[in-house]
């Protein structure tokens, strides 16, 4: 049966036995239980200390129930929350009353005005709050409940504008806030809010910033705090991404690129040097040489390489420059440059006029070079005539020991056709520089070994017609010199 509140309620017991009124009890063992359907249910929020809570405030609300909330069969524990429209609060207190209480702080991302109240909004777990009965199937309702306290959370009205976009040296922005006590910036890599390194700006100020690492694209974020009077904030953050030149090389190289071979230290006629630059801006960027040799290029990239093309030993400064103000140098020293051509001296212990002739001749051959490289190799050619010799017709010379070079020429067979021996008399000249004399006769030759006398007894052999001259003769009575090869023939006619 359902009982009524304060109404008394009574425990019968019977029993029967055979033909008489007479009892005698022996043990009893009675068990009563007052039949509770409903659980604890809130009557409302406790009264607060007056007053306006700001966010960030540490709170305490108190939760009265129509009944004890019993610690044995609740389920109390800081798991135990309440929602309100200031934020979460957990359980700290109040088992076998009927008075919970909990405990936060009013948070800074709610958005009340000063004539807010503050609300209960709902229990977690409302099944976990239990009276001393503890039955099961009972009903609960929680419907929530407002305070007499006001919370003011007024938020500023913040605007952070970016000037500038791009990848940039430098960034300008705008910021402007109503509302606000205070509005302060700091720089990050992240959006997450900072905890320190804030600064202090007014309302309307336009910064300009320059960061990040040169030679690198990196994405910063401006972030912007207007804080009210009663504590409330607001918070913005703006995205920029920062491009910062570099000069990243500067190397001496044999060719035009940077993936030619290095020739700092190899002796060259010319050489480039090789600049790497990045984070450059495309437009208005300036590389400048400077040096024994001076020309300016435009950068059209962000990246990349350029290159000056030089013929002189010297130091040689490289200066990048944009219209954001950076002034960017490098220096590197350019040596080992030699563009004079090597020069030789030839020496004869004899004349060498155009009229000597030799059988043997030696030649001393002094290299010189003058331009710093020193001589690589010398070589030497004999040729019949002045024109430049073939290729092939060139041999390496190699120093003696000390150092000297000599060239040794010993003839060999020299032929030359001439039309008939007949005619006006002719001269002749043998090797050794030892004139032979005039021909004696005009007739041609014959025999074997026909040959043509001279006024002093010497003799030139020939063939029959005189068209090839013969390289030597060894019989004992016809020598010209020490080889008999008759080089040319002046005058000669048919």
């Amino acid at each position: 049966m359902k009982l009524g509140v304060d109404q008394t309620c009574y425990a019968y017991f019977g029993a029967t036995g055979a033909d008489t009124d007479e009892w005698y009890v022996d043990g009893l063992q009675s068990f009563v239980m007052v039949n509770d359907e409903k659980e604890p249910a809130l009557l409302g929020v406790a009264p607060m200390a007056g007053g306006t809570y700001l966010p960030g405030d540490p709170i305490t609300v108190a939760l009265v129930f129509d009944e004890i909330v019993d610690s044995q069969n609740s389920s109390l524990s800081s798991s135990l929350t309440i929602s309100t429209n200031v934020g979460t609060l957990s359980y700290a207190g109040g088992a076998d009353t009927n008075v919970l209480y909990f405990t936060g702080t009013v948070s800074s991302a709610v958005s009340l005005n000063s004539t807010d109240a503050l609300k209960v909004n709902s229990i977690s777990n409302l099944g976990s709050i239990k009276d001393m009965c503890n039955l099961s199937g009972t009903s609960q309702t929680f419907s929530g409940g407002n305070t007499n306290i006001k919370v003011d959370a007024t938020k500023p009205a913040l605007t952070v504008r970016a000037d500038t976009s791009g990848s940039l040296p430098r960034h300008k922005a705008t910021i402007t806030a109503t509302g606000a006590d205070s509005i302060r910036y700091v720089w990050t890599k992240d959006t997450t809010l900072p905890g320190y390194g804030w600064q202090n700006v007014a309302s309307g100020t336009q910064l300009t910033e320059s960061r990040g690492t040169a030679g690198q694209t990196q994405t910063w974020y401006l972030h912007v705090l207007a804080t009210a009077a009663s504590g409330a904030s607001t918070h913005q953050y703006q995205a920029f991404t920062f491009m910062n030149p570099a000069i990243t090389g500067v190397s001496v190289r044999a060719g035009s690129t940077t993936t030619s071979a290095e020739a700092a230290d190899v002796w060259k006629p010319d050489k480039y040097i090789v600049v790497q630059y990045a984070g450059a801006q495309s437009t208005r960027t300036k590389l400048t040489f400077d040096g024994p040799k001076k020309e300016e290029k435009s950068i059209t990239s962000s990246s990349g390489s350029a290159y000056l093309y030089v013929t002189e030993n010297g130091s040689y400064t490289v200066t990048l420059t944009d219209t954001y103000g950076n002034v960017i140098s490098k220096t590197i020293e350019v040596k080992k440059i030699d563009r004079k051509k090597p020069t030789v001296t030839l020496r004869s212990g004899s004349s060498t006029g155009a009229d000597t002739v030799y059988n043997e001749l030696t030649i001393a051959v002094l290299p010189e070079d003058t331009g710093g490289s020193g001589v690589a190799k010398v070589e030497y050619a004999w040729t019949n005539t002045t024109g430049t010799p073939s290729t092939s017709a060139w041999k390496t010379l190699t120093a003696a020991a000390d150092g000297s070079y000599q060239a040794e020429y010993i003839a060999a067979e020299i032929s030359k056709k001439v039309s008939s021996c007949k005619g006006d008399r002719r001269s002749w000249k043998c090797i050794g520089n030892r004139e032979v004399g005039t021909l004696s006769s005009d007739k041609e030759g014959s025999g074997s070994s026909p040959s043509f006398h001279y006024g002093n007894g010497k003799s030139v052999f020939v063939d029959k017609k005189c068209h090839t001259y013969m390289e030597s003769y060894t019989g004992k009575r016809h020598r010209c010199g020490t080889t008999c090869v008759c080089l040319y023939a002046e005058g000669d006619s048919d």
